[in-house]
């Protein structure tokens, strides 16, 4: 991984800007998943078991992009356009840390809630970043 010899912290609008590219390169990923349409307002058990399937697997999908990538590559394809990377807090990344501070992803909520510290400015790192002794950081080329 091309990092520069001195590790800066990725500003708040590369992280968005990367992860919104990661987003439309999932969606793209997930097309091929059923789509369900409702028609009436009348939910079966069926319409909520086939939402529930897709959610869920779209869910791990999505993490498993992020934590995949990030382990064997040390970034994902948005990351890569905007020169970011993961980085360990000391120690060597392993694949536990990536797949903790992908968590959050599993729910926009919860990646939102999660994201809370460096929304408010309090933090260069969301709460799982943190757990996982995780960054995201910027490189030069």
């Amino acid at each position: 991984m091309p990092f520069s010899a001195k590790k800066q912290h990725a500003p708040l609008w590369k992280r968005i800007l990367a992860y919104v590219v990661d987003a439309m390169i999932i969606a793209v990923l997930l097309s091929p998943l059923p789509s369900i349409r409702i028609t009436n307002f009348i939910l079966d058990m069926a319409i909520v078991r086939s939402l529930l399937t897709v959610f869920l697997v779209g869910s791990i999908l999505t993490v498993l992009y992020f934590a995949l990538l990030e382990f064997y590559v040390g970034q994902t394809i948005g990351k890569l356009v905007f020169s970011l990377a993961i980085a360990s807090e000391g120690k060597a990344l392993n694949f536990s840390q990536v797949l903790l501070r992908n968590v959050p992803k599993f729910s926009s909520l919860l990646l939102i809630i999660d994201s809370l510290p460096i929304i408010l400015g309090r933090s260069h790192q969301r709460f799982f970043e943190r757990i996982s002794h995780t960054e995201v950081v910027q490189w030069e080329r």
